[in-house]
Order: C-alpha cells, then structure tokens, then sequence
C-alpha cells in the first residue's frame, strides 16, 4: 500500500510540474534517504537556466527548482511559513498542491525546506508554486573535481559516477580554488534522485576533503 500511495504522489506531481511548464511557453519530490533509492519524478527530469541569486534561494526560470531553508514559523491548513536561515526574511507559502516529506510532519520551531517553481519577488511568493516540502537535513558528498564553472561543479565519486551541482548558493572552505583532481566535500539539502539526478539537490558549503 505504502509503495501505491508513493506512485500516486509522484504522479500529483509530475502532472503539477507539466501545467507549470505549459505555463511558462519558454520552456520550462521524493523522500530523504540513501543516493541511488530514491525514485525520480518525472519533474525532475527537465532542466532550465539560472539566472542569479535573490534573498533566500535561486531566482529561476518558471521551469528551475528554487529553494528557501529555514524555521518553521507557522504552520496552517494550506499554508506554511519559514523563516530563511539566509536572510533571516520570513516567507508565507501556499502548500495545498505540494509534496510533503517530514518525518515528524511540520511542526512549528522545526525545519523545513521549501522547493518551488517561479521567481520570488522580495517576500512576496504569489508567482511561486511550492513542489516539495521536506526535511532540511544536511548531507555530505565526496569526490574528484571533474570540472568547475562559474556557477557549477562537477565531481566523480568513489563509485565513478559523475555528478554535477548547481553552486548558486554554496560558501567556499577551500584553501584555494578547485583544481581539476582535487578532492572536496559537498554538503547538501534535498536528493539525488536514481543515484545521478542532482536538480533537487542544493549545495550550500564545498570543502577541502580530508
């Protein structure tokens, strides 16, 4: 029954995310556990451009995954609020179509972790369509620097997968830049949905790996 009411969840979302796209004309989910068992959505299978960084998360395209982490400050029927850990803003988001995935279930003074689709504008989330909300609970990653960009980054891990990050949002603490063969440690929020699909996962700090 448990693996049922998993498929039809995804499938609420998949749809979801397909009206979101049909929206946007331009072109433009899962719960916490280990790399590699978590099923992907069928969201989580397109991908768009970012373009910047704005307050608490990613300023996206309509089609992008943008993130805000944070305290849960209040929590209602269809709605619920987070304080951001990045700014220290407090954002107002409609839940009633959204994925939830806490395990304890959103309880005031918790955390929580809000993944949307469109642009924020300051505070206000009209424009912004929540898609999962899920525990705020911080991973590690470790690998070899494949490739680094400006915004991006792509490692190999022990197990030889390549797998490439979004670092809007990520602090550096590395002695100096990434060279192509260093070795560093990601830490993250969210999922690397089938073991190599990292839409959903956001990077908040790259170390220097031990």
């Amino acid at each position: 029954m448990k693996g049922e009411d998993d498929m039809k969840k995804y499938m609420l979302l998949a749809f979801l995310c397909s009206a979101l796209a049909l929206t946007a004309c331009s072109g433009q989910g899962g719960t916490t556990g280990t790399a590699g068992e978590t099923e992907t959505p069928e969201s989580a299978e397109t991908s768009g451009s970012i373009v910047g960084a704005d307050g608490a998360g990613i300023r996206i395209r309509i089609e992008d995954p943008g993130v805000v982490c944070g305290e849960v400050t209040d929590a209602g029927m269809s709605t619920v609020t987070v304080r951001s850990e990045v700014d220290g803003e407090e954002y107002t988001f409609s839940k009633e179509d959204a994925e939830i995935h806490l395990e304890d279930g959103l309880v005031v003074g918790g955390s929580a972790e809000i993944v949307y689709s469109g642009v924020l504008d300051g505070t206000d989330t009209t424009n912004v369509e929540v898609l999962l909300v899920q525990d705020n609970q911080r991973k590690t990653i470790t690998g070899t620097v494949v490739s680094e960009a400006m915004s991006t980054i792509q490692i190999e891990t022990e197990d030889g997968r390549q797998l490439t990050f979004s670092k809007e949002l990520a602090e550096s603490d590395r002695a100096e830049g990434s060279e192509e063969g260093a070795k560093v440690t990601l830490e993250y929020t969210g999922e690397i949905f089938d073991g190599e699909n990292t839409q959903f996962a956001f990077v908040w700090k790259i170390s220097d790996a031990e």
